[in-house]
C-alpha cells in the first residue's frame, strides 16, 4: 500500500521540472527529454484528461510518481475514436515501487476512464505521443501491465534517419524494399495509411 504520507495530487504544470527530472534521471540515455517538448505533449496538448492524470509526492513534496492520460477533445474534422483512452506515461521513482503507487495511478486512470464511457485503453500512440507502445528495452513494463489485465497485440516501430545537410537525406538501401521522400501530392495518400492503420489496432483493453 503506498504510505501515509504519500499524496495523489492533480496534475499541474508547477511540477513540471520535477516531473521531467524524474523522467531524465532514469530514462535520458535511451529517451531523454527536453522541457519545451514536455510542456507541448503532456501539458498544452488538448488531448490531455486531467481528471484521469495524476501526481504522486512525498512527505517532502517531491514528485515521486506521475501518470498522464489523454482522451480525444479537438473539435477537428479527423476520425479518431471517442472511446478510447492512452497512458501516455506511467512513472515511479525506483526507491518507490513496491509500494503500490503505480497500481493506485493506473487506477485512477482507468476509473476516470470508465466514468468518461472510454471502452478501450491503449499504452501510447495517443497524439503527440512518447512512444508508439512499450519499448522493447522494458521487458518488466510490459510484463507488469500484462498482469493488470493489459494484452501485447503486435509491434510497433518508430522510424529514425540521418539528415546530411550537405547530401540531403540518407536513404536507407534493404533487400526486398525501397525508400523514397514523400512528396506533397502524395499527403492524402500517407493521411489516408494513418487513418486505415488507426482503425485497425487491436483492443488493448475492454
Amino acid at each position: 500500500m503506498v504510505g501515509l504520507m504519500m499524496r495523489c495530487i492533480s496534475l499541474d504544470k508547477a511540477y513540471l521540472s520535477q516531473m521531467m527530472a524524474l523522467w531524465n534521471r532514469f530514462l535520458q540515455d535511451k529517451f531523454p527529454l527536453r522541457g519545451e517538448l514536455f510542456r507541448q505533449n503532456s501539458f498544452d496538448d488538448k488531448n490531455v484528461c486531467f481528471e484521469a492524470s495524476r501526481l504522486t509526492v512525498n512527505e517532502e513534496g517531491k514528485v515521486v510518481g506521475f501518470v498522464i492520460a489523454k482522451r480525444w477533445q479537438e473539435d477537428l474534422p479527423v476520425d479518431m475514436p471517442d472511446e478510447t483512452g492512452w497512458i501516455q506515461a506511467l512513472l515511479v521513482h525506483p526507491k518507490y515501487r513496491g509500494q503500490g503507487i503505480g497500481s493506485k495511478l493506473l487506477n485512477h486512470a482507468e476509473k476516470s476512464f470508465r466514468e468518461a464511457e472510454i471502452k478501450r485503453v491503449l499504452l501510447g500512440q495517443d497524439p503527440w505521443h512518447y512512444f508508439p507502445g512499450i519499448p522493447d528495452e522494458y521487458e518488466d513494463v510490459r510484463v507488469w501491465f500484462e498482469k493488470k489485465g493489459y494484452e501485447h497485440f503486435g509491434i510497433e516501430y518508430d522510424m529514425i534517419n540521418e539528415y546530411d545537410g550537405d547530401s540531403g537525406v540518407l536513404i536507407p538501401s534493404v533487400e526486398n524494399g525501397e525508400f523514397t521522400i514523400l512528396q506533397e501530392e502524395e499527403s492524402e495518400q500517407l493521411i489516408a495509411f494513418y487513418a486505415g492503420a488507426s482503425r485497425a489496432v487491436g483492443n488493448m483493453k475492454q
